[in-house]
């Protein structure tokens, strides 16, 4: 396989559990003269499993590639430029196809180096990197409580905290093994706190991660933010026409009860050390977390009830 200049510029992806901030910082490194972030093309999960990672494709392979990539809800790209696409590639390597796909976009806004943001390839570091061995990855950690208040609002993954707390632990732990095997020159974790709270500060310690100069337009990122969008509105990204806001974090304090804080802490408490997140409740707490679950679940069970006999308020919107 000939090297192209997009493998001499590795590719990088930005990782982390939903609802913590990946898009935002998606948006600053596209606003980079000479980076071009995709939004969550999801499909490597698939031709991953799908094909092989190592070796020539065969011509069928290919066009199962095709199939995949093409008919992926979440990726928007014509057929024909696909297809025209993947027909000019001789037997290529699987990296050789999904770096001539995401090529494809990077021409369109003039950009030298491509990334991705899918947050779920959080928990695939470690296919990616045997895939794309120079690859780097920037993990965008966030509070997990902080998470969960945003994960109930938006009604993700799993109907109590403890569910949510739960596939924080296991996205995080996943990206913090993997990742650190690596080595500080393949992944990077930033707390999306730091990100907010010192933007210039932490965009220049990502840009010397990846080799690349510090541009201010990457301050600004949010003035651009309707061009990058418009073709896919993001109904649950709010914060996107504006500047980060310390009120953006630490939300935890005002909107969770003890009882909230409890079941979060108690069931993701040893990923917030691994992360460096400072419980508000003793480690010991750990041990009352199937009692604290059992205790939501019934609570939760109750809320059913009273919603089907039409008992009490309304619930409210965020």
């Amino acid at each position: 396989m000939t090297e192209t200049a997009f493998e001499r510029q590795p590719p990088f992806f930005v990782v982390g559990s939903d609802r913590s901030g990946t898009t935002m910082l998606m948006m600053m490194l596209d606003a980079h003269p000479g980076l071009g972030m995709s939004r969550e093309s999801w499909f490597l999960i698939d031709l991953m499993n799908a094909l092989p990672l190592h070796g020539a494709l065969s011509l069928e392979q290919v066009h199962q590639a095709f199939e995949i990539i093409g008919t992926h809800p979440r990726w928007q790209i014509a057929d024909s430029e696909l297809r025209a696409c993947l027909d000019g590639l001789d037997q290529p390597e699987l990296a050789e196809l999904v770096t001539a796909v995401f090529q494809l976009d990077l021409e369109r806004g003039g950009k030298t180096r491509w990334g991705d943001k899918t947050p779920a390839y959080v928990r695939e570091i470690a296919r990616i990197h045997s895939l794309f061995p120079r690859a780097q990855f920037i993990h965008l950690i966030r509070d997990v409580r902080d998470v969960c208040i945003s994960l109930r609002n938006v009604g993700w993954h799993g109907p109590t905290l403890g569910h949510m707390a739960r596939y924080w632990r296991a996205h995080v732990s996943s990206g913090i093994a993997a990742g650190r095997a690596l080595g500080a020159e393949l992944y990077l974790e930033v707390p999306y706190e730091t990100l907010v709270t010192d933007v210039e500060a932490t965009l220049r310690r990502i840009c010397a991660f990846l080799g690349e100069p510090f541009s201010p337009a990457m301050l600004t990122w949010y003035e651009h933010t309707a061009a990058k969008t418009a073709s896919r509105p993001m109904k649950f990204q709010t914060k996107l026409d504006r500047a980060p806001r310390a009120s953006d974090v630490g939300r935890w304090r005002a909107e969770m009860s003890a009882l909230d804080l409890a079941i979060v802490e108690a069931n993701a408490g040893e990923t917030m050390d691994r992360a460096g997140q400072v419980r508000r409740y003793p480690k010991s707490l750990s041990w009352f977390g199937p009692l604290l679950s059992a205790v939501e679940g019934i609570g939760l069970v109750f809320a059913r009830i009273r919603r089907r006999l039409g008992i009490g308020d309304s619930p409210s919107s965020d």
